[in-house]
């Protein structure tokens, strides 16, 4: 047995933006397009109107502290609506993604299913931010809410030629060759023996070498580069070419 056809939404009045007392009923449960030439109110009346209605009967449901955190919609210019249900608000941006970007993101429900999970979760974070991949408090931070992690994975002697000292230039990539301001991090800093082979350091030598990150110098020599700090090669590699994707 077929179920009943739902009630259609009906719209009397409308009068949003440049519309001029439209009435219409809309079906449901079917594909409806809204076509038209330009201004001629297809956007006034499907998001302006219709739309903007039922979200707001939505969050009107909610308690003042949520409604206090979902986006706000001015009233349309509309006599009376009827069988609204809820509806999902895609604006007319072209929608360029990016990493970040989710079917949660692009249709703005992230922040009701955010909202649910801090209420019902459990274990419970407490609060809806905790919740989200673009919020540090709910991020996690190897993959910083991405979910995959590009890292370096090479022999660390791929890297560094471990029979060189710093003035002769251990590092095998470029943008560490000696007289640039890189090496010059690591020659001026104060901690390494410029004239000591890298496969002499010590294990604490080299951990400093390779992945010291923005350590504080107090007084290094004045050549050192004027940002005070030390990152390694492995650091700053990391930094520049992983997780910026351009040499700063």
């Amino acid at each position: 047995m077929d179920s009943p056809t739902p009630a259609p939404i009906v719209v009397i009045g409308a009068s949003t933006n440049n519309l001029r007392d439209v009435s219409l009923d809309v079906p449901k449960k079917v594909l409806t397009v809204f076509t038209g030439v330009s201004g001629s109110g297809k956007s006034s009346l499907v998001l302006d109107t219709i739309a903007a209605e039922s979200q707001r009967l939505v969050n009107d449901s909610y308690s003042t502290f949520v409604r206090a955190r979902l986006p706000q919609l001015p009233a349309p210019d509309v006599q009376t609506m009827d069988g609204l249900t809820f509806t999902l608000l895609i604006d007319q941006r072209r929608f360029t993604g990016n990493a970040r970007s989710t079917v949660a993101t692009a249709t703005d429900i992230a922040p009701l299913l955010r909202l649910v999970f801090s209420r019902i979760g459990m274990p419970s974070a407490g609060y809806s931010p905790a919740y989200s991949f673009n919020d540090p408090s709910g991020m996690c931070p190897t993959c910083e809410g991405l979910g995959t992690v590009h890292d370096i994975d090479v022999d660390v002697d791929e890297l560094i030629d471990p029979e060189k000292s710093i003035d002769e230039g251990p590092v095998r990539f470029s943008m560490f060759r000696p007289g640039v301001y890189r090496w010059k991090r690591f020659a001026y800093s104060g901690l390494f023996d410029r004239s000591k082979l890298l496969k002499d350091y010590s294990p604490a030598e080299m951990e400093l070498f390779l992945h010291a990150d923005r350590l504080a110098l107090d007084h290094p020599d004045p050549r050192f580069p004027q940002s005070a700090r030390l990152d390694g090669v492995i650091t700053r590699m990391r930094d520049v070419y992983l997780r910026q994707g351009s040499a700063k």
